[in-house]
């Protein structure tokens, strides 16, 4: 039955989640093309630039970090919700005549938390990565790697 819980739970808030996810994911890609491009004419054109070429990474970043900032209030803010509906809301008259224990429901939403919590976590790294790899050169994430590596070994 745990299982069960833990299925509906993941149901209920999957598509908040899925939402602000791609969200976060769509935000980074538009931003590494861009600032990809922004960095090839710089180069190409030197300092100087239009205004819309020196506005759009900035508008994008800072969306971007608005959305990383807003991904982990929400997350916060749909566990609290959650667990508030579910347990004292209307539908907890119906979750609490379920035949489990309080324990499981409680800890079922916790798992489901966690899980949310830590998938968000992940979505938000790789969210950075995106937005970083275009602009490394991967010889020097070997080289710095392996220097890092080295020194760990000797200490």
């Amino acid at each position: 039955m745990f299982g069960k819980l833990l299925k509906y739970e993941f149901k209920s808030i999957g598509k908040w989640y899925f939402a602000l996810n791609a969200a976060v994911i769509a935000i980074a890609a538009i931003l590494s093309f861009t600032i990809k491009q922004f960095t090839q004419q710089a180069d190409n054109a030197g300092v100087f630039g239009t205004v819309i070429d020196k506005m759009l990474p900035l508008t994008l970043s800072l969306t971007f970090g608005a959305l990383i900032a807003g991904s982990l209030l929400s997350t916060l803010l749909i566990i609290i919700n959650r667990f508030s509906k579910n347990i004292f809301g209307r539908e907890g008259y119906l979750t609490l005549t379920l035949p489990v224990t309080s324990h499981q429901i409680i800890l079922s939403k916790l798992v489901a938390s966690f899980i949310c919590s830590l998938f968000n976590l992940i979505i938000l790294i790789f969210g950075i990565a995106i937005l970083i790899v275009p602009m490394v050169d991967f010889k020097d994430v070997v080289e710095t790697l392996s220097k890092v590596i080295k020194a760990e070994y000797i200490l």
